[in-house]
């Protein structure tokens, strides 16, 4: 029975890829802890090491480990370097002439490495990477007591183990004060001190070093998550060996104890008692520091860079308060760089922040209160029998002119409001074109409903629920009735009409904006923005400077929250309301006088307004349209009627 391994680090790339210092001395430290007599146990001249080689050597080296082995033989490949991905997700292992362009030929794929360890022979096999994107590796089977992944059938043999440091999805890292990467600074770590042996038998097979490498990486970095996929009893493969009587072991594994419960902090009573713990395994003062400094080390890199985000934060607010659009982008994106976890962030963003977000929601209620209404305010209204105790409640809307459309100012807020939050700019730029160009319309009087027309509403004409599709959370007498296509909400102005004897209608396009805006001219008839506290909608992307809020994710009752200066309920927010409107993808040609659109533009297709639940609050504009498929239905769907 042999232990063979090889061992690829790749540090200096000549193409595209940046390069990584640390990769080529991630070789070095496992190599020396491999070829240790007393740790793991191979032999100087069966661990082979590549390093800065291109791809040929790498799939030379593979062939070389893999052929011709015995079955009982243990096999190691460990790679330190550049993972990528191609546009199929599929996964490849670098040279140093890798170019990003041509992955097939200049790069090690997943595949080959996957064929070369098919090759008959060995029954134990240790794959580690160190590397981005690494956990898109293994494809194909079920990680005994992991979890499922998803890991390529082809991987079905016995006794395999794959360790990866981070998932599909993420970057590995090195880390500002360790030597090595960070995945492998621990790898090493938790070999060469024994302290991955936490059953303490004196093995560590490759699940207890998963658990330790993973442990310690979360605790200086909270972006990695290692990963381990092993197949069949892969997981019981011992890789070293570890001194079970070694007295710096059983006082590491003491220290460890300590520091993981006080996540990182060593009390004074606790440091008393480590000291007499060393005294009793007759280790030297020195030796207990330097365990202990060892052990702290990841702790007291990663309160480092709390305490570098939390003077970053206090330089920004002392800079600009509240946030901009771009400074909160920012933020974010020095929060991932960082590796912060998110209890952190928000207990720093609590005691920092919170108190100055909680002064700028109360100045922008005050704001919101003080608004005044240039235009006449409705006194009117008018309630029709549906049955069964049931009414419908509409307001009368006054004759008047609005200006409709998105004025010009409103639009480079808007524009940077959705890009922060991941879109293309280009994309956002079509979107905002479709309420242009602004333009002036004159209305008669009509009447229109308080309110979307609820579950209890729609039962009463039509006997069903179509919100009963959907979660319990959707389905209360006074929410507003969902999954209703535009085809669903003509037949109920039919049956409306035919119930109260009145002609009862979809609003055109121009009279549900002209009523949402109810004589202003602001983003939102509340004014420049609104908070979830006036409307519903997915408060963890608000507009403007306002703070972020609630997120329900579901509909709630549609006399919710404060209604516009005409006493019309939700015309932000809540569920999209569908219009009379045929779509065009702008208003060049739009009737002037009210009346609704029904000429060319995608007769498959109509008008939805306000938003709802699940939008950010860029969507609930007043200016804001979209359109959807006539038969399209889902819970974020209702509409409200005129007379």
């Amino acid at each position: 029975m042999g232990r063979y391994a090889l061992l690829v680090g790749i540090s200096n790339y000549t193409a595209d890829l940046k390069p990584l210092p640390s990769a080529v001395k991630d070789v070095v430290a496992l190599r020396q802890v491999l070829v240790n007599p007393e740790i793991g146990g191979f032999l100087d001249g069966d661990v082979e090491v590549l390093t800065d080689v291109d791809e040929t050597a790498i799939r030379k080296g593979l062939s070389r480990l893999f052929a011709n082995r015995n079955k009982d033989d243990l096999l190691l490949f460990y790679f330190s370097g550049h993972g990528v991905t191609d546009s199929r997700s599929d996964f490849y292992l670098t040279g140093i002439s890798t170019n990003k362009d041509d992955l097939l030929s200049t790069a090690v794929s997943a595949d080959y490495v996957h064929r070369a360890m098919n090759q008959r022979g060995s029954k134990r096999q240790v794959i580690i990477l160190d590397c981005c994107h690494s956990g898109a590796f293994p494809k194909g089977m079920t990680a005994k007591d992991i979890g499922t992944v998803n890991v390529l059938p082809k991987l079905g043999g016995e006794g395999r183990a794959i360790l990866t440091a981070s998932d599909s999805s993420q970057y590995a890292f090195e880390q500002e004060g360790f030597e090595l990467s960070l995945y492998t600074h621990f790898l090493v770590e938790g070999l060469r001190t024994g302290a991955a042996d936490r059953d303490d038998d004196g093995d560590v097979s490759v699940d207890e070093l998963y658990e330790y490498v993973r442990d310690k990486v979360k605790s200086a970095n909270n972006l990695m998550s290692p990963e381990f996929y092993p197949v069949k009893e892969g997981h019981r493969i011992v890789l070293a060996k570890a001194a079970q009587d070694d007295p710096k072991l059983k006082f590491r594994k003491e220290v460890e104890k300590v520091v993981k419960r006080s996540n990182g902090k060593i009390s004074a009573i606790a440091r008393n008692l480590l000291t007499g713990k060393s005294q009793s395994f007759r280790i030297s003062t020195e030796e207990a520091n330097a365990i202990i400094s060892e052990i702290l080390r990841p702790y007291q890199e990663y309160a480092k860079k709390l305490e570098e985000y939390e003077q970053a934060l206090l330089e920004a607010i002392a800079e600009e308060f509240p946030f901009g659009e771009v400074l909160q982008a920012e933020l974010k994106e020095y929060e991932n760089h960082l590796g912060l976890r998110e209890e952190d962030i928000i207990a720093i963003v609590t005691r920092i922040i919170v108190p100055k977000q909680a002064e700028q929601e109360e100045r922008l209620k005050i704001e919101q209160r003080s608004f005044k209404v240039q235009a006449d305010k409705p006194t009117d209204y008018i309630s029709e029998n549906l049955g069964n105790g049931v009414t419908l409640d509409l307001l009368r809307i006054p004759a008047g002119k609005i200006m409709m459309g998105m004025p010009a100012d409103e639009r480079q807020i808007a524009l940077d409001n959705v890009v922060k939050y991941g879109n293309k700019r280009e994309d956002v730029e079509k979107w905002l074109d479709w309420s242009t160009p602004q333009h002036q319309a004159t209305l008669k009087e009509f009447w229109l409903g308080k309110f979307t027309i609820t579950n209890a509403q729609w039962y009463a004409v039509m006997g069903t629920n179509p919100s009963e599709k959907y979660d319990v959370k959707f389905q209360g007498k006074n929410q507003p009735v969902v999954g209703v296509s535009w085809d669903d909400t003509k037949e109920f102005c039919k049956k409306a009409s035919e119930k109260t004897g009145k002609s009862i209608r979809l609003p055109s396009e121009t009279e549900w904006e002209y009523a949402c805006r109810a004589g202003t001219n602001t983003a939102f008839h509340f004014g420049e923005t609104i908070t979830s506290e006036l409307v519903n909608y997915d408060g963890n992307y608000p507009y403007g400077d306002a703070p972020k809020g609630e997120y329900r994710q579901k509909t709630v009752n549609v006399d919710s929250f404060s209604p516009n200066a005409w006493g019309l309920y939700q015309m932000h927010g809540n569920v999209w309301e569908w219009c009379e409107d045929v779509w065009h993808f702008n208003y060049k040609g739009i009737p002037q006088d009210g009346s609704p659109w029904l000429k060319d533009g995608q007769q498959n297709r109509h008008v939805v307004r306000g938003g709802s639940w699940l939008v950010i609050a860029n969507d609930c504009r007043s200016a804001f349209r979209f359109r959807l498929d006539t038969g399209n239905s889902n819970y974020m769907l209702g509409f409200r009627v005129v007379i």
